[in-house]
């Protein structure tokens, strides 16, 4: 059992309101669709990926001077009932939290971003019970039958995107902790996973990178299309939750995205990893 806070249910959905926020200005919402740079650079999903153009992003937002504020989230509160030879009982809350700050910068868009979650104070024991998951360790021991809470670090970052021209933009992303070009939107992002209480049993190998450290990444975007490419550490975080990791940049990435429809987009990755096991 499961009871849901979606606070970016209770906000506005960004696409009617492009043209309002910083950068996103000279595109008439009402009678066009938005692009893939229009969708991009509202830097609403995991590190630099992007979705469906069609994908609602919903967030409470606020304007204050030449900076527009952006906050959304979800908070579940769980009592699971998996007894038996390797299952358990629990009583515990998963939860994510997204604020962002963005404004213009002449022909750029400097983005702030963090994404938090208190789930090291709300999952007891360093995990909770999911048959058949495992991935990474706690007290030592690898985690079997269980998942691990989010580190309450699970990104900070800076972004900046200069528009070249009307149809392309490049942009740069800087975090200590964040996400490198690699994979799909992280699960919290996925339309098909959001209201998903419990990490699915495929996060470990499709977001295996979706917290890493000290991640650079430059990225393309030309109408349709999007190339970018990543250098990061390339360990997954420790069990110890409330600290941020670091290390010397030993793993690669590189992505290609392609969103030739409203509803269509299509994106593979290639990435080299060193020791992604701790």
């Amino acid at each position: 059992m499961a009871v849901m806070l979606n606070f970016s249910g209770w906000a506005q959905d960004m696409s009617p309101h492009i043209a309002d926020m910083p950068g996103m200005s000279g595109m008439d919402h009402k009678h066009e669709t938005p692009s893939l740079i229009n969708i991009f650079e509202q830097h609403a999903s995991s590190g630099t990926d992007v979705e469906t153009i069609s994908t609602p992003s919903a967030m409470l937002m606020h304007a204050h001077g030449s900076w527009a504020f952006m906050f959304h989230g979800e908070a579940f509160v769980n009592e699971l009932q998996q007894t038996g030879p390797r299952g358990d009982d629990k009583f515990f809350s998963t939860k994510w939290f997204m604020p962002m700050a963005q404004r213009k910068s002449g022909k750029g868009l400097l983005t702030l971003r963090s994404m938090l979650s208190l789930e090291p104070a709300t999952v007891s024991d360093r995990r909770y019970p999911e048959l058949f998951q495992q991935g990474e360790t706690a007290y030592g021991k690898a985690i079997v039958d269980g998942q691990h809470p989010h580190d309450f670090f699970m990104e900070l970052a800076a972004m900046f995107d200069y528009n070249v021209s009307e149809h392309a933009a490049i942009s740069f992303y800087a975090a200590p902790v964040g996400d490198p070009a690699m994979g799909p939107p992280a699960y919290p992002h996925r339309a098909s996973a959001s209201e998903d209480p419990l990490a699915p049993l495929g996060h470990h190998l499709e977001d295996s990178t979706h917290i890493a450290d000290d991640v650079v990444t430059a990225g393309l975007t030309y109408r349709a299309f999007r190339i970018e490419a990543s250098g990061f550490h390339g360990r997954e975080p420790d069990e110890y939750r409330w600290n941020v990791d670091s290390g010397a940049i030993d793993s690669w990435s590189a992505r290609v995205t392609v969103n030739p429809a409203e509803n269509w987009s299509f994106q593979y990755s290639i990435a080299g990893l060193r020791s992604p096991r701790l």
